[in-house]
C-alpha cells in the first residue's frame, strides 16, 4: 500500500512539473513570438490548428491529470489510514464525526451521526435514545452500514443492491 501511495504522490509531482513548465513556456512564447515561431508554425494540422491550440491542449490536460492524481491521494490516504480509537466515553446530545474513529465499548445517547464517507467500526458500543445520520455530500459508501448500526434500516433490505420499499425502514 505504502508503494502505491508513494507512486501517486510522484505522479501528482510530475504532473504539477509538467504544468509549471508548460505555463513558463507559453509566457516565454508570448514574449518572444519571432523565436517560437519556427516551432508554432511547424505544428500544423492541415492549416486549421496551430501549435498555440496543441499547446494549450497539453497544458490543459495537464493540469487535469494534476488535479486527478492530488484527489487520488487524497482519496487513498483517508480510505488507508488508521482508525482513531475512542474507548469507553459516554456521547450524549451531541454531534458526533464517525469518519476515522474505531468506537469501542462507547455509549452514544440522543447523537445525531455525521458522515462523510470515510472508513468506520463500532465494536460493543450501544445506542439509545433517539439517533439521527447526517450525510455530507457523497457519503454514499458505508451509509448503509450506520443506518443498519442505528436500527434504521433492516438486514433484509440492506443486503439487497434493489431500490427499498418503504416498509424496509423501521
Amino acid at each position: 500500500m505504502e508503494r502505491m501511495e508513494t507512486f501517486l504522490k510522484y505522479f501528482n509531482a510530475a504532473m504539477s512539473f509538467i504544468v509549471a513548465a508548460g505555463t513558463v513556456c507559453l509566457v516565454w512564447i508570448a514574449f518572444h513570438p519571432t523565436a517560437a515561431a519556427p516551432v508554432l508554425g511547424a505544428v500544423t494540422m492541415d492549416g486549421d490548428i496551430s501549435g498555440w491550440a496543441i499547446a494549450l491542449f497539453v497544458l490543459a490536460i495537464s493540469m487535469l491529470l494534476t488535479l486527478w492524481s492530488a484527489t487520488i491521494v487524497r482519496w487513498y490516504q483517508k480510505w488507508h489510514s488508521p482508525l482513531t480509537k475512542v474507548e469507553s466515553q459516554i456521547f450524549k446530545d451531541k454531534i458526533v464525526e464517525v469518519d476515522g474513529n474505531y468506537f469501542h465499548k462507547c455509549k452514544f445517547e440522543n447523537i445525531t451521526f455525521r458522515y462523510r464517507g470515510g472508513r468506520f467500526f463500532f465494536d460493543r458500543s450501544e445506542i439509545v435514545g433517539t439517533r439521527r445520520v447526517e450525510l455530507v455530500p457523497f457519503a454514499a459508501f458505508g451509509a448503509i452500514e450506520l443506518f443498519k448500526l442505528c436500527g434504521c434500516l433492516t438486514d433484509e433490505a440492506a443486503s439487497s443492491w434493489v431500490s427499498l420499499p418503504p416498509e424496509s425502514f423501521k
